[in-house]
């Protein structure tokens, strides 16, 4: 299993492809493998030739053909922390790779809290809303180490993301400006196996 993680920064959210540079460098190796329109496309994203401005779509091509080619090797979760502040161009490039991933064993996860006059926008793709992921998902913690082996990585890659569970608030510390907790929605895109081989849970 391979991991790719990144985050955004509000002081990069201007930039246009700095999130998917920092979430695609350690596998930039394999660019060379892409075709060469694409390969183009992404050298002219990060800077690393004088192309000038590339187009967005063949950009967003080469990010779908990077991850499915890293993919060929092992497994590949993608995770993407603070979302709200990627870049328009990174967000729009890797939704876009996102809901073209069908039977590659790929999973992107992107976690942003709501915040006024700043949201990540992945129409189309499922939304989970959560406080933390652990407390729920206790019951059926046994049962994790079942799923296929990236969906599971990006599950146990979750629960890391927004840190353990919190105890229960008092009422006098709900009250309290100090005790609030910031609620998050996180899209949570995993890949879908056509339908002659569903993943479900094993039943041994």
């Amino acid at each position: 299993m391979r991991i790719l993680s990144g985050s955004g920064v509000e002081a990069e959210s201007e930039l246009p492809f700095a999130g998917l540079h920092q979430l695609l460098r350690p596998v930039l190796d394999r660019v060379d493998d892409l075709p060469e329109v694409q390969r183009a496309a992404l050298h002219g994203a990060f800077g690393l030739s004088a192309d000038g401005v590339p187009d967005r779509f063949v950009v967003s091509m080469a990010v779908l053909g990077l991850l499915t080619a890293v993919a060929e090797e092992q497994p590949l979760t993608c995770i993407v922390d603070d979302a709200h502040w990627l870049d328009r161009a990174s967000a729009d490039a890797l939704v876009f790779a996102a809901r073209r991933l069908q039977a590659d064993p790929v999973a992107v996860l992107a976690a942003a809290p709501e915040v006024e006059g700043r949201r990540f926008e992945a129409a189309g793709l499922p939304e989970l809303p959560f406080a933390g992921l652990h407390q729920p998902l206790r019951p059926v913690l046994d049962r994790v180490d079942d799923l296929p082996e990236v969906q599971r990585a990006a599950l146990h890659a979750a629960r890391e993301l927004r840190g353990p569970a919190r105890p229960p608030a008092s009422p006098t510390s709900a009250r309290s400006p100090s005790s609030h907790r910031r609620s998050c929605r996180s899209p949570a895109w995993w890949p879908r196996a056509p339908r002659t081989r569903p993943w479900p849970l094993s039943s041994s």
